[in-house]
């Protein structure tokens, strides 16, 4: 074996060094650690394969993907392969159904969020000042010649709000309407409008109910939107955006029988009947005006269901139409394009 010297002298002439050189053992050892390299990766890869196909038990099978087989086995043979913790697979999750977003601009949403925002704390345009000559009077049979945002009938439930936005999600509109508290807060809710219904039953009717002044005891206009104009909805909503008006809501006394209707009458009935305690909940949480609610049947029991909350638009992605009270009609006042 031949050992190579090599003299380095330093700048100042008077400095050598030897390096002793062994090329070929350096060779060797590189080699040497490819081959190593190599053999660990292949059979790293093939311990992997046999964890997910069975190995050499099973001549090394690998399905084809059009072939349906039973977890642990393969065609015409049973493996019992172990399990590899270094390999793992993982499946899509399914989308949900109810996975609509509402679909505004930015800009849109952050003039949305200041809305909501002055409502909640009665600022800027939601002052009871502002506020008083553009909301309906309760009248002076209930002892009060103004109303906060809340009960209006004692005949049927009936509450006023402010109509911020709506959006389309899960067949419906969903309707996000600020009312004052019954322990003078203010909230922000959802309501529903069943689209599915109006369109899909011939004899449905959404009744927008105009009235003449801001006194609920005076004159009014039916302005239907008729079975499949869902058009007609949204046009009228749509107008009646950054606005208070009055929301009918459904209750059903103890002897209604949803069999004696079918169909999807009777489907929409019985969605009407399952929301009744939300519903109860929202009339129960608004501001009286002094005006009883002891008429609507009982409220006990409430304390398990909560009304959804909405602070902000990110809350509006969340809402699940499940879980909000259905309108049965829409009252106002001013004017509205046919």
């Amino acid at each position: 074996m031949t050992i190579y010297e090599t003299k380095i002298e330093s700048k100042g002439g008077m400095t050598m060094k030897k390096i002793k050189s062994r090329k070929w053992n350096i060779s060797i050892a590189i080699l040497t650690a490819v081959v190593i390299a190599i053999s660990g990766g292949y059979f790293a890869f093939r311990n992997q394969i046999n964890g997910l196909f069975g190995g050499e038990e099973n001549g090394g099978y690998i399905p084809n993907p059009k072939e349906t087989i039973s977890p642990g086995s393969m065609p015409s043979q049973e493996i019992s392969p172990t399990p590899n913790p270094t390999l793992r697979i993982i499946l899509p999750t399914p989308n949900p159904i109810s996975s609509t977003k509402i679909s505004l601009t930015p800009e849109v949403i952050q003039t949305l969020d200041e809305k909501m925002t002055d409502f909640l704390d009665r600022e800027g345009n939601f002052t009871e000042e502002e506020s008083k000559d553009s909301i309906f009077l309760v009248g002076s049979n209930y002892g009060v010649e103004t109303t906060a945002l809340g009960s209006m009938y004692e005949q049927k439930p009936c509450v006023q709000g402010y109509l911020f936005d709506f959006l389309k999600k899960d067949e419906s509109l969903v309707l996000i309407i600020g009312f004052d508290g019954d322990k003078n807060e203010r909230f922000i809710t959802g309501l529903e409008v069943p689209l599915y219904y109006y369109r899909n039953y011939p004899e449905a009717n959404l009744n927008f109910l105009k009235f003449g002044g801001k006194s609920v005891s005076g004159s009014n206009i039916s302005l239907f939107a008729k079975s499949g104009e869902v058009d007609v909805i949204e046009k009228y909503l749509d107008q009646l955006k950054d606005r208070y008006i009055l929301f009918d809501l459904d209750f059903f006394g103890p002897d209604f029988d949803i069999n004696n209707s079918d169909g999807i009458l009777k489907e929409m009935l019985a969605e009407r009947v399952r929301k009744q305690p939300i519903t109860k909940k929202l009339v129960m949480n608004v501001a009286k005006n002094n005006i009883p609610i002891d008429g609507f049947g009982s409220f006990d029991g409430l304390d398990v269901f909560d009304l959804v909350n909405i602070n902000d638009s990110g809350d509006i992605d969340n809402i699940n139409v499940s879980d909000i009270p259905i309108v049965a009609g829409i009252s106002f006042f001013g004017s509205l394009d046919k």
